[in-house]
């Protein structure tokens, strides 16, 4: 039960509460528990969020903490609500690409820049705040971006959230880790490194790879430049 809920929820999630709960007083245990919901909403897991919430409730009904926590998860779950019927962000579950070649032949006409990235990269997650500003600055172009997501099928559902609550508009694919290694084959084919995350590639109108290991979105006027060579 316990790995169950560490593979849904995340291991400091739910291990820090195991942690508190057998050894800390019970005066600073709410405490514990309020800061994680804190941390899970920055990091913009509801699921996560919800179940700590859930978890303070049960065990602190009275705590002050727990009216402080509620408003947070609630605009979470607004969020999340919202995003779900952003026509702009294109999820498609179920569907396993074979190769990246396969992957930008499905866009030819437009130029694909690939984000390769999981849900339990922080580095993955800091770059997405880099988004809003990249495709507002290229936006009417004939330029499509790409989500690959490496996890494991359990995380199906967590994959989906973060892609809402990132409001990361745009087309969206999941491989597990078995499946991507053909993927990265492809970019090491094309000198590029390989089992990074995040990685970015680049594609031109016809679907060839131009930019095996391109510029991430937080290097702004590199990728930029970039770009624009390509369109």
């Amino acid at each position: 039960e316990i790995n169950k809920q560490v593979e849904e929820y995340g291991e400091r999630y739910i291990l820090s509460w195991l942690y508190a709960k057998q050894n800390l007083p019970v005066n600073m245990q709410d405490k514990m528990l309020f800061n994680r919901i804190i941390e899970s909403c920055d990091n913009k897991l509801y699921s996560t969020a919800k179940i700590l919430q859930d978890t303070l409730h049960r065990y602190f009904p009275n705590s002050h903490y727990l009216m402080m926590a509620r408003p947070e998860v609630a605009k979470l779950k607004l969020l999340l609500e919202q995003q779900k019927r952003n026509e702009k962000i294109v999820i498609h579950s179920g569907k396993k690409i074979r190769s990246l070649k396969e992957l930008a032949g499905s866009y030819k006409g437009k130029v694909v820049y690939l984000d390769i990235w999981g849900t339990w990269c922080g580095p993955c997650r800091e770059e997405m705040h880099y988004a809003p500003e990249l495709k507002k600055r290229y936006a009417g172009k004939d330029i499509v971006f790409v989500y690959l997501d490496m996890d494991d099928d359990n995380k199906e559902a967590v994959w989906k959230e973060m892609v809402y609550l990132y409001e990361l508009e745009g087309e969206h694919y999941r491989l597990n880790n078995d499946e991507i290694q053909n993927c990265w084959k492809e970019i090491e084919n094309e000198g590029g490194s390989t089992n990074r995350y995040p990685t970015y590639v680049l594609f031109d109108r016809e679907g060839k790879m131009v930019k095996a290991n391109a510029e991430r979105p937080g290097s702004r006027e590199k990728l930029y430049k970039q770009l624009d060579e390509v369109l």
